[in-house]
């Protein structure tokens, strides 16, 4: 995933200019949970989920993935800091699925203010606890996040956006 001329922050650059060819078939799941986005696509082994409904419809995503038998998501996409888009990423960070990167917007804008809405605090409380014990042990300059966020060459966060994004199964 990477917008134009955009690199991760971990500076895990994209090469988005040439099509992946990918075998078998591609399965979507568009999971109703209610007026909010939540989308599983699955690609052979690889598994992408699009959004993560709101706060209170987590446990019905996580319940439907796991019906699936799926315990490892290698990406997460969270389209823009709504409840009904990104609400239900703590209730996926807390469960039994792991998750590999998650891409979003930049987001920190919303960061320690007292109107930031509670799903938003316990997703970063999640990502954080994730990250914690990731790092756990690794010196500073080489510890990573589960969170990416697309920059462009100057390393300014590139604009983001579904209309923008390039998603590959490779």
């Amino acid at each position: 995933l990477a917008p134009e001329d955009s690199e991760t922050q971990g500076g895990d650059s994209t090469d988005n200019s040439t099509p992946v060819a990918v075998e078998g078939t591609m399965e979507v799941h568009f999971i109703d949970v209610g007026q909010a986005d939540a989308t599983l696509i699955l690609q052979g082994e690889q598994v992408m989920l699009f959004d993560t409904a709101t706060k209170g419809r987590g446990d019905e995503l996580v319940e439907y993935i796991t019906n699936l038998g799926i315990d490892y998501i290698d990406v997460v996409i969270l389209s823009h800091p709504h409840d009904d888009h990104m609400g239900g990423t703590a209730k996926l960070l807390n469960s039994n699925i792991k998750v590999g990167k998650i891409y979003g917007p930049d987001i920190f804008e919303l960061m320690d203010t007292q109107d930031a809405p509670g799903w938003y605090n316990d997703m970063i409380d999640a990502v954080d606890r994730l990250d914690a014990e990731a790092n756990k042990g690794v010196p500073e300059d080489k510890q990573t996040s589960l969170w990416h966020f697309p920059r462009n060459s100057k390393g300014e966060f590139a604009k983001f956006n579904i209309g923008e994004a390039i998603v590959e199964f490779y």
